[in-house]
């Protein structure tokens, strides 16, 4: 088996409640697969726009909490490059360009998620019914918790996206509509409390804006001068670091 675990069960079958099943960015990895103009162009379950904002969204977050991420395209020479817009957000990083349709039997896309040393894998890409549900079906049987954010992924039809997503949940997938939401921090502390996302107007557009709770919901990183009585950065205590997606202006 490629994705090799201690745990020899079916991963995403326990372990579904409680402070242990929320995500963490010290336990988390992403992956981000073939978003590509091939696939883009035969994107038909949703719009294709939103699909492609809510990746760059979902790798944003990931480079705002230091969460490893691992792109990868398939047949680039064929499906064309990553899109410009996740490029963009790891511009050093190249793809892993894959033959392999499922990338969960590439061994250099393996060998860079088992480097990470995280267990919490998760996924987005195109298409839904292939080259998502492959490695994620794969992976929760091998020992990995997947958490397959689906209006980040699409397929060549509704159906498709729909029956893929179903097929993912038997096998133990969690699905992960809309942003995850990352919680950090210790076991004491404030107790979390709901988000509500500012209007688009006062999001920052220079970096992916995250709000913290409880209390209030604020952009962050924020100019010293504009925090509360100049304020310094606070500490992650059990604090739910909520994402919203504020990818264009």
């Amino acid at each position: 088996m490629i994705f090799d675990s201690s745990k020899g069960n079916l991963v995403g079958t326990e372990n579904k409640a409680g402070l242990g099943a929320l995500l963490t960015p010290e336990e988390s990895v992403v992956a981000l697969i073939d978003q590509q103009p091939f696939q883009v162009a035969n994107l038909h379950s949703q719009e294709p726009t939103m699909v492609i904002n809510n990746a760059v969204g979902l790798a944003k977050a990931a480079k705002v909490f230091d969460v490893p991420t691992i792109l990868t395209t398939v047949l680039e020479e064929r499906g064309g490059l990553l899109v410009q817009g996740l490029q963009d957000v790891f511009p050093e990083q190249k793809p892993i360009d894959r033959t392999f349709i499922n990338t969960g039997q590439d061994e250099r896309v393996v060998d860079a998620v088992k480097a990470t040393g995280r267990k919490k894998l998760i996924t987005a890409g195109l298409w839904t019914e292939i080259c998502v549900a492959m490695p994620a079906i794969q992976a929760a049987g091998e020992g990995f918790e997947v958490f397959v954010v689906t209006d980040a992924s699409g397929g060549v039809s509704k159906e498709a996206h729909d029956m893929a997503v179903q097929r993912m949940i038997q096998a133990g997938v969690t699905r992960s509509p809309g942003w995850p939401c990352w919680e950090s921090g210790s076991a004491t502390g404030p107790a979390r409390r709901p988000c509500r996302v500012p209007p688009r107007s006062r999001r920052s557009t220079a970096v992916p804006a995250v709000w913290l709770s409880p209390g209030r919901c604020s952009s962050w990183p924020r100019p010293p001068e504009t925090r509360p009585d100049n304020a310094a950065a606070p500490a992650p205590i059990r604090i739910g670091y909520c994402l919203s997606s504020i990818l264009q202006p």
